[in-house]
Order: C-alpha cells, then structure tokens, then sequence
C-alpha cells in the first residue's frame, strides 16, 4: 500500500527573534513581588513503588495514565531509591533508557533514543572499609527533548512511548534502572570482586501539544472572524478510461477551522458544499459501488479523521492506518433539492454543517523520527465510506492537520491567573492611591471596577442598563475533561495536584474571569491558593467572638476586621475590649498598630459613594458604641461603612491578623441565639483574604496598612496545631480530652516550681479538672452544662429539657471547639461574589466565583453532597440539588425552619424554608425521594435537670425542646453557611443558600480540599447537634413521634398578608437588620 502524498502547509517567514527577557531587575528598576509556580507544568501527583531484590524505587509527582508513571516533555524523573541490605554497597545508580524497536521477521531493529546515567551514591573508601549505604538516596533526572540518530543529520524530537502490533510489531519504550553495585570478597584468592543488581521500572513518555489559539464554536461564526477559517477547494475529474463522460465533475468546498491544530477530545466543526450533478454521482456509484443501490446511498460525502502511521523497516515501508471518528453532518436548508442519486444532469448543490470527534482515545500526538512518521488527516470521501486510503485517490481527498493531547489555554485567563500583578502589589507600590481605582489599571484589557462603589446613583443607572446575558454561557455545559483539569492545575498555586473533583469545581469557577477578572472579588492570581486549617468552631456567637478577642490583642502591626452588621451588643463589646487591651500593649511596646474596619449599615448618605467613613459621632452611637479613638490611643483606627443599594449588602464577615492568620465566620458581630461557625486559616490563603480586604476597602487607607509590602510567612518550625497554635488558649478545650490538655498545661506552667498558696490552688484546679462532675461536660475551658453553653447567646430563660447522659466514648462528647489533626497544606481556593444593588435576578447574576462552586459541586457530585444553611430557596440551589437526587446523589440538607426574613416571601425571592421544602418533594418520584433528606435544625438542648413541662410557655416547653424550634422565637437557631462534597471537598464561608446570596450580597467563602478536614466538620456537626434526628418526612412536612406537625410559625407566607410582611422585611435587610 502506498503512503498518502502529504500536502504541506505554507510557508512562513521566520519572525524577527524576540528581545531577551530577564526576571532580574536592570538599574533603576525593582521587583515588588516574585511568585514562582509551586506546581511545575506537566506535573501530577501520583506515587509509584516498585520493589524487587532487596530495592524499592519510588517515584514522585508524576502523572498516571493507564497505571503507569507517566511525564511529559522535559519533565524530571523525581523519587528516591531505599535498599533493603545497605552493607558493602559501592554504589547506586539510574540510568534512563529509551528504544524503537521494529520487527520484521525474523530480524529485530533496535534504535537508542536515550542512554542516560546518573550515579546517586558513591562510597569513599578509606583504608578498605566501604561507607554504609544511606537509607534513602534522592533521585532526580529529566527526559531529554531531542536525540540525533546515528547517521543522520538532523535531531529528532524525542517521540511518546507508542505501540502499532500489525502487520509488523513497533513499540518504543522507555525504562528507568536502577543499578546497585555491591562489593563481594572471594577469601581462596584473597581478592574482592563487585556485582551488579538492577531493577527496571518501564516509564510511560507522553508530550503534551494543545492548540496555538481556540477553535471557533460553529460555523456561523465565520462572518465575525473569517480569519479563523480557511477554505480548501476539491474538484474530482475521474480519468476517461473510467467515466466516459469527463465532463462530469464535482465540486466540494471544506471550511474548516485555519488553526489545524485540534484537541482530541473537541469537537471540529465545518461547512461542506457539493456541486454536481445526480447523474455523475449515480456514475461512480455504479462504477465504485456496484453491489450497492444508487437510490439507496444518503450521503454522497463522508468526512472523518484518520491517523496513517507508516514505518520503514530495513528499506521496506509499510502502512496503517485508523478511523479515528465519522463527522456528524446536518443537510442545510438552503440546498436546492433533496438527495437522491438519478440519471439527471441538471446541477445541484448540497449543504452541510457538521462537527467531527475523535471517537477513540488518542494519547499521543503525531510525530516523526527515522523510522517512523504519524500524522494525522481530515478525509474528504466522495461515495465511498470512511476507510483506508488508496482505494482510489480520486474519490478522497485527504488534508493534513495535527490532534494534541491538550485543551487550548486561554491565554488571557492563562496570563490572568500567573500575571506578577495583584492589587496587593499595586497598592504597596502606591499606598496613597485608592485600591478600587488601581484595580482598574491592573489588567488593561479588562477595565472592569472589582466591586460598585457609586451608591444609589449607580444602581439606578445600572437598572437601565440590560445584563450580558451570554457570560452564562461561558460556564462549562460538559464535565471538564483530564486535559482542562490538567490545565486548571496549573492557574493556581496549590502546592500539589488538587483532586479531580476539586479541579472540576474550579475549572467552572476559572470561566467566570473570562469577561471579569474581578469575579471572584480577588486578584485572579490569588484565585487559587492553599493553606491549613487550625480551628473550626461551630458553636454560639461568644466562643466565636472569644477567639476573635484572642487573635486581635496578639496583633503587633495592623488588624483587618470585616462585619456584615455590628450591633451594639455584649459581642461587640468584647471586641471594643480587645482593641482597648490591643491599644494597651501597642503603647507599652511603643509602636501603634494600625486596625481597619469595614462593616454595613446602610442610610441615605450613600447617594453617590457606597464607601463612607466614619466618624466619632457614629462610632459614639446608641446603635454603634465603639470605643473613642481617644481610648485607643495606641491604635491608628479607621471605619468604613459599605453597602452597594439597594440590595447589595456587604455580607462578609473575617479578621486578618498581621498577614499571619486569618478567621473567616458566618456571624455577625451582634447577639444572637444562634449556632455559628469560624475556621481559623493559616497559608498563602491569608495572603488572597487579604487581597480581598482590599478591594472590599476601595478608598485611599489614612495611614495604609504597614504589612503591604510584606507576603504571608509560615511560622518558624512549620504550622503548629492544637495548643501549640500561638493563638490557642485554653477556653478552646473541650471535653475529656480537653480538660487533660488544659491540665497538662497547668502542670507545665508550674514547671515543677512551688509558689505557696498559687501551687496549692493550682492543684485543686487540677484536681477538680480530673475528677470531673459526671452530670456536668467540659466546655470551652470549663464545666457548664450544654444549655448553660447555649444560653450564652444572650438567651438565658430557654431552658433544656433532656437530661445530660455521659457519651459512651469521646469521639462523642459535645465539643464546639474543633482542634483538627494536623495536617500539610491542602489546595484552597477564594469563591467569592460581589454585591450587585439592582432589584432582579438576571442569570447574569450567577456570573461569580461562590454561585460557580456551588452549581459545580452539585453537578460534579458522585455520591453524597451535604449543605447546612439558615435558609433555603434561591432557585439555582434548588434545581441544583433536585437534578443531582435525580442522578442518584444524596443530598443532606440541614436548613432552620423559620429562619426567613419577611423579604424572602416577596416575588422572586424564592419563598420561605418550609415552602420549599414541600415543593421540591413534590417534584420527585418515589424512588428519587429517597436521595433527598432534610432535616429541621434541633439544638443539643441537654440540661442537668429536667424542668417540668407546665412552668413553661408552649414554644420553650420540655416537650417542644424535643423537637425542632421555629426560628421566629429566637431561641435555638442555627446560622452555619457549610457545604461539602462526596466527604472531600467544602465550601465554607458567609454565603446563605437564598436568593439574596445567590444574586445580591458580597460574599467571601473559601474551597479546601481535605477529606480529613470535611470529615472532622461533619463529626462536629453531628456531635453538637440533634439535628440528625429530625427529618422531614416526604411529603416536606416535619411530624413528630405523635405524628403531629410544628405549630409554631413565623407568620411568614404567601398571598396578600405574605406580600405585606415581605416589604417590612425588605426595609430591614436594607437597613441591615435582616435575619442573614
């Protein structure tokens, strides 16, 4: 068989050679900020292990393709080599070897492409004693890129491990040796001889090549941009000999995308047009076809990819070839008559639109070395069906493209994601500026404001402005493919390869910045970070704001706090304490602390400017009641008020602490009966919450925040967890355990020294804190019963009506305060939304990092997803949650019933939590019921006595205690913002799951990928809540043991009164006293 005549691509003229490019700064110039990549190109995260005579060879950070390690072009061979019996070894060495090897029988070509050999180890002799063998021995080695033939003149680029076994057999592989080299006596000649032990590992070499640009999505597109497409003219003329008539012809035009570089996995779409005649094609019907009906042929002309190898074997050339995929063809309207072969020779013209697939998996791209040439074609076929080539040449024409392995990159979010600039930088450089007009000039093809800051003017302009409806469109329709993961890897500093379902999530997240960057209210390279988490409370507002008190006073040069609503209150007192007690300290170091503040309590001054500061009037308020800045003498103190209207609330809620740590929470500062939840970040991620606390600032900072300039650094000797965290205390303990640990540090403050009458209450207090009241937990740092904890949300007339009974282990025990294990850093990501003030729920509206994650999470779920949040009704989460049961995905959901504002019954707003709920049961089938669990909030509610059922009202009663408790009567609420996937990936932060979040407020939520994490959230939840013991029914409607359903209710419904109530509660969130 013949090998096709390639047609080769134009010729171009080389460009001018670009400028040299250096990263070190040339007199005159700086480097404000260098972030090299931690996660090189190419790169995974898979480990391999192979042990064989007395070795073990582990091998790192490489890719997994088809159960083998597999690398990419110049990519280096990371691992380490063990050895079982070290003694008399002489020394350790690898060597990577690679080959073609050709057969045809009887002969076998073998042709080295790579002979490479590094020793790791080599004992130094000294007087003939050998140096004992470390235990692990590093290894590091790169693939080279070229090799150069013997006998050639030209190098080669280095081919992919590849296999062809007809008709000849070809493979070329890659190993990696390792070579042990022992040292063995021979006492009868009195001589020592060595011998060699090798161990192969067979490596998978696989290049990556992706498009130089994208391929347009339809043919449509090719009046906007008809330089995307090129256009090849095939005229087939059979020879006379064959077609008496010659005549007779026909002529195709083929549009195709210009690029001719195409990922494997897309879609190519094309135009064809044929002009003929149904007599000509009935012709070579006849001819070409004649065990085939002409009237029974639909398609005169196939197209589809074909891969041709062709080999040269000692001066023998043989072919093989590959249908790789049939384009998919739709007959245009505009052609002038139906298909139908026939004697007629009137001339038609026939019209389709089409797309070709591969429709097999292809794992490497076309290459060439001396023997072995692979290239890749789109076949046009006149009649005849996809096939070989040179059946006859006349009836195909065959045009050269190239598949890659890899998607195309945007480069404008690729250079978005590892651009140098961030407004963090930006700002250092110029810290008298205001971050939210340098933002602006940050990336110049963008312009875009990173949040609104014109007040009601704007928002009244934007209302006359229609959204860009198509930025919806720009989120991914299909799951992403290994190749976009692979790429999503690489636009974010992770550290190490995220798991695939956390790069699914992202991936989706990454399209919001292709018309925004600023969608993710972050500098897109701050986008995707990581980190730890050392704490998490989930438990009442004043645990929370104690720790929030630990971490301030401990601040030596600013403090960045973030509130949706302060409210004057015992929580916000603790906090006006702890900058009175940071003042204290600042002064008696001699050196001020600056402290930024930022909250949102909207009024009518926000005509044309969202950011207000505040002064000494608002800040002295009844509603405020900040401490004087006369009071703070040792603190440069400056207040923000921010609220985008109407309806866009500023509703973050975290600390940042001199860029070390960072809290981010669901509660604001203000008593309430609520369960909340914090976790305390430590990482890079401080670094991206603190980018975002400057876009959330916008105006010029009067004195700027001295850490500017500085980066986040980890603490000296790693991350410290549990008590060993600097901002631990012991009112974070719980538990038995925790009473030991707070013991034990008892003990070592003592340090075995005696004070008098101190040592002997110190040993009472240790005493008592091992010899626990059986009746009475250990809660933050004391015994107090679980209703006197709960109580502490400024509620002290509910009352508990269970009595305490002692878990039977304590991975049991009601522990609000989570110490997690530690743990390494893990991929993180900000998911963020900013605050739109326009009335309406446009889908333009769900065009943000937060609504991506969540929709993503739902849709990319395999088994189980898990929300808990206050409320319930955006109608995005809702479809979300219903299409993933559909699919056969458990969905949890911990919601508070009654825990809508009045403004959630309006239009639009989704309705209230115990409407939903039935709603969404109502669309299932039986079977799919039974993947949707909803279960009303119930508060742990264990006292040490039970009370009597008749000294108290009806909604506070023992027996109404055993059951959900409406949220209207504000006592046992639960404001937990939480949701994780299939136990490993967990969105947290301040984002509710209602209309309000999902299309308003400014959100700030954070994505980590640890199942260790997730799971340790999920057993708090469960330990501290009897949540899980009260779920709907499903029909949405919760009934008791008695078969009796919650009387109370919030009065919130629908119809006129439900309209009424919506408004009143609508002015409050505005004013910001919404229940959010």
């Amino acid at each position: 068989m013949e090998s096709l005549p390639i047609q080769l691509l134009p010729e171009y003229t080389p460009s001018t050679p670009a400028p040299d490019y250096s990263s070190k700064p040339l007199p005159g110039e700086r480097c404000i900020q260098k972030s090299p990549r931690a996660v090189p190109s190419h790169s995974g995260n898979a480990t391999f292990t192979y042990r064989e005579r007395g070795i073990t060879l582990t091998l790192k950070d490489c890719r997994d393709e088809n159960g083998r390690p597999t690398f990419g072009l110049g990519s280096t061979i990371r691992g380490e080599v063990a050895l079982e019996h070290r003694q008399r070894v002489i020394s350790v060495a690898v060597k990577l070897e690679g080959r073609i090897s050709l057969r045809d029988q009887p002969t076998i070509k073998v042709v080295s492409l790579v002979s490479k050999e590094q020793t790791l180890w080599e004992s130094a002799t000294l007087h003939d004693e050998i140096e004992t063998c470390p235990s692990i021995i590093p290894l590091s080695m790169s693939f080279p890129t070229s090799y150069r033939e013997r006998g050639q003149d030209r190098s080669f680029r280095l081919p992919p491990s590849f296999e062809l076994s007809s008709p000849h057999r070809v493979v070329i592989v890659y190993t990696l040796q390792v070579i042990v080299t022992r040292s063995r006596n021979v006492p009868m000649i009195g001589k020592k001889f060595s011998r060699e032990v090798r161990m192969n590992a067979q490596l998978r070499y696989c290049p990556r090549v992706r498009p130089s640009r994208p391929v347009p999505d339809c043919f449509s597109e090719l009046k906007q941009s008809p330089e995307d497409w090129t256009e090849i003219t095939w005229i087939t003329k059979p020879s006379v000999e064959r077609v008496n008539n010659d005549a007779f012809l026909a002529r195709c035009h083929f549009f195709f995308p210009s690029v001719r570089v195409f990922t494997a996995s897309e879609k190519v779409p094309f135009h064809l047009r044929l002009d003929t005649s149904p007599a000509f094609l009935n012709s070579l019907a006849k001819l070409f076809l004649p065990q085939q009906d002409p009237s029974a042929i639909e398609a005169p002309v196939h197209v589809y990819l074909l891969r041709q190898t062709t080999v040269n074997v000692q001066g023998t050339s043989f072919c093989h070839e590959d249908v790789l995929g049939r384009g998919q063809m739709m007959l245009q309207p505009s052609t002038t008559s139906k298909i139908v072969l026939s004697e007629s020779e009137e001339p038609v013209s026939w019209s389709w639109n089409g797309d070709l697939r591969c429709e097999v998996p292809v794992v490497n791209t076309g290459f060439t070395t001396g023997q072995i040439t692979t290239t890749d074609y789109i076949v046009l076929s006149l009649l005849l069906p996809p096939g070989p080539l040179g059946f006859d040449s006349t009836l195909r024409r065959a045009i050269p493209i190239r598949l890659a392995t890899e998607r195309w990159i945007d480069h404008k979010l690729y250079s978005l994601t590892h651009s140098e600039k961030t407004l963090t930088t930006a700002f250092a450089a110029s810290p008298t500026s205001s971050p939210g007009h340098l933002a602006t000039t940050l990336y110049e093809e963008h312009h875009k404001q990173p949040v609104a800051s014109g007040g009601y003017l704007e928002t009244f302009m934007g209302v006359l402005q229609s959204g860009n409806a198509n930025e919806t469109h720009r989120i991914l329709s299909q799951e992403p493919t290994l190749v976009d993961l692979d790429s999503a890897a690489e636009c974010g500093d992770f550290g190490s390869r995220p798991s695939d379902l956390f790069l699914k999530i992202y991936c989706n997240v990454l399209a919001t910045l292709e018309t925004n960057p600023w969608a993710g209210v972050v500098s897109p390279p701050l986008l995707g970070s990581r980190g730890v988490v050392n704490l998490s409370i989930i438990s009442v507002i004043p645990d929370i704001i104690q720790h929030h008190y630990d971490c301030i006073v401990r601040a030596e040069s600013e403090v960045f706090l973030a509130t949706n609503f302060w409210q004057a209150s015992k929580s916000a007192s603790k906090i006006c304490d702890a900058l009175v007690e940071l003042s204290r300290r600042a002064m008696n170091r001699g050196k001020k602390v600056v402290v930024k503040m930022i909250y949102d309590r909207a009024n009518l001054k926000m005509l044309t400017e969202s950011h207000i500061v505040v002064d000494d009037a608002e800040m002295a308020s009844d509603d405020v009641k900040l401490p004087k800045r006369s009071d703070m003498p040792g603190l440069e103190f400056e207040l923000v008020n921010f609220h985008q209207p109407i309806f866009g609330t500023f509703h973050c809620k975290f600390l940042i602490v001199d860029r070390k740590m960072a809290l981010l929470d669901s509660n604001n500062i203000q008593d309430r009966p609520n369960v909340e939840m914090m976790i305390h970040l430590e990482g890079p991620i401080v670094d991206s919450l603190y980018d975002t606390a400057l876009i959330s600032w916008f105006r010029p900072m009067h004195p700027p925040l001295p850490l500017l300039g500085s980066r986040y650094r980890l603490p000296e000797g790693g991350y410290k967890f549990g008590m060993d965290n600097e901002y631990a205390t012991t009112r974070d303990l719980d538990g038995s355990q925790g009473a030991e640990l707070f013991a034990k540090k008892l003990e070592q403050e003592a340090g075995g020294k005696s004070d008098g009458d101190g040592d002997e209450e110190r040993k009472k207090q240790i005493a008592s804190l091992r010899s626990p009241n059986s009746g009475v937990p250990f809660i933050s740092g004391s015994y107090q019963t679980i209703t006197e904890h709960l109580n502490a949300g400024d509620q002290p007339d509910t009352h508990g009506s269970l009595p305490y009974e002692p878990p039977a282990s304590s991975a049991d025990e009601y522990t609000p305060h989570i110490l997690h294990a530690p743990h390494g850093e893990c991929p993180m990501a900000l998911v963020n939304r900013a605050p739109n003030g326009k009335p309406g729920n446009p889908a333009s509206g769900l065009h943000n990092a937060q609504d991506a994650a969540w929709l993503a999470g739902l849709k990319y779920a395999q088994r189980k997803v898990f929300i808990q949040t206050p409320t319930f009704n955006a109608v995005p989460v809702v479809d979300g949650v219903l299409n993933a049961v559909r699919r056969g995905v458990e969905c949890t959901l911990y919601v508070n019933v009654g825990f809508n504002d009045g403004g959630e019954a309006l239009p639009g707003q989704g309705g209230i939590n115990e409407e939903v709920t039935k709603k969404m049961f109502a669309q299932l089938t039986v079977e799919e019921k039974e993947n949707l669990k909803i279960y009303w909030y119930t508060g742990k509610c264990f006292s040490r006595d039970v009370v009597s059922f008749q000294s108290l009202p009806a909604f506070i009663s023992g027996k109404d205690q055993m059951k959900p408790i409406n949220a209207s009567v504000q006592k046992r609420n639960c404001h937990v913002k939480l949701m994780v996937i299939d136990d490993s990936v967990g969105i947290v932060g301040n984002g509710n799951q209602d209309t309000q979040s999902w299309y308003h407020s400014q959100e700030v939520n954070v994505m980590i990928d640890n199942p260790k994490v997730c799971q340790e959230w999920l057993d708090g939840i469960r330990r501290n809540q009897n949540t899980h013991l009260h779920e709907l029914q499903k029909d949405g409607i919760y009934r008791d043991e008695d078969g009796n359903p919650l009387t109370d209710s919030s009065g919130v419904g629908s119809g006129f009164r439900g309209v009424v109530k919506g408004i009143q509660g609508s002015i409050a969130r505005v004013r910001g006293k919404g229940g959010f």
